[in-house]
C-alpha cells in the first residue's frame, strides 16, 4: 500500500494543476478583438500565375480568454489558401477557420471577406523587341544616326491575357541631351507591366551613333537668258 502512495499522491496532483489551470480560464475575462491578418496564397502550380487584385489582408475577429488573445497579434497570425489543386479560370474560395494556428480555447467569430475571389491564368512566355528609352535630344548641329541594342529582343513572362499584349519592352532612361559623339551604354531591361517580368536578359548594350550634321547645299540657279 505504501508503495503505491507515490504513484496516486503525484497523478491527485497533476489532476489538481490541470483543474486550476482550467478554472482560471473560465474565471479569466472574455475577450473579442479584430486583427487584420495577412494572406497567404500557396501551392500555386508552376505553370499558372496570378493575375488581377487579390486580397493583401483579411479582417478576422477573435474571441477567447483575454490573457490569450492579447498574446496574438497580426504578425504571428496568418490565413493560409492552398491552389494546388486549382484550374485557370475566376476563382471563389471559401475562407476555412481552420487555416488560422490559434490556441484551442480561442475561436474565430468571423473573417472578413469569406470568401477569396481571384483570376488564375496560365504562365506564358514569349520574345518581344527592346525599345531603348532615349531621353532629350543631341547637342546643336549633331543628330542621331542609328540606334542599335545587343541583344536586340528580351524573353518576358506573365499571365498569358498581358503577355499577348506586350508587343516590347522598354530599357532604362539613356540620356541624350548635349551629346555630340557616339556612345554604348549598359541598361536594364524594365517592364511596365507590374505581373510582367523580365526573364533575360537583365541587362543590354545599347549603342547610339551620333554624327555632326551636314548642311544642305543649295542647289546653283542657273541664270535664264534674257
Amino acid at each position: 500500500m505504501i508503495r503505491t502512495a507515490g504513484p496516486k499522491v503525484l497523478a491527485v496532483m497533476i489532476a489538481l494543476v490541470i483543474w486550476m489551470v482550467a478554472s482560471e480560464e473560465r474565471r479569466e475575462d472574455i475577450l473579442e478583438r479584430n486583427f487584420q491578418v495577412p494572406l497567404a496564397l500557396v501551392g500555386v502550380p508552376s505553370n499558372m500565375v496570378i493575375s488581377g487584385e487579390v486580397e493583401d489582408t483579411i479582417a478576422v475577429r477573435l474571441r477567447g480568454p483575454a490573457s490569450q488573445v492579447r498574446s496574438l497579434s497580426s504578425e504571428t497570425l496568418e490565413v493560409t489558401v492552398d491552389l494546388a489543386e486549382s484550374r485557370p479560370g475566376t476563382l471563389s474560395i471559401p475562407l476555412q477557420t481552420s487555416s488560422l494556428s490559434i490556441p484551442p480555447s480561442v475561436e474565430v467569430v468571423s473573417m472578413q471577406p469569406a470568401r477569396l475571389r481571384l483570376q488564375l491564368e496560365l504562365r506564358k512566355q514569349k520574345p518581344v523587341r527592346i525599345s531603348p528609352y532615349l531621353v532629350g535630344a543631341p547637342a546643336s548641329g549633331y543628330a542621331i544616326e542609328n540606334v542599335e541594342t545587343q541583344p536586340g529582343n528580351a524573353v518576358i513572362a506573365g499571365p498569358a491575357s498581358l503577355v499577348d499584349e506586350v508587343t516590347e519592352i522598354p530599357t532604362e532612361r539613356i540620356i541624350l541631351t548635349g551629346r555630340s559623339a557616339s556612345f554604348r551604354e549598359e541598361v536594364a531591361v524594365i517592364s511596365d507591366y507590374p505581373l510582367v517580368r523580365v526573364v533575360e536578359p537583365a541587362i543590354v548594350q545599347v549603342l547610339i551613333t551620333i554624327n555632326p550634321i551636314t548642311p544642305i547645299e543649295p542647289e546653283p540657279v542657273e541664270p535664264r537668258d534674257e
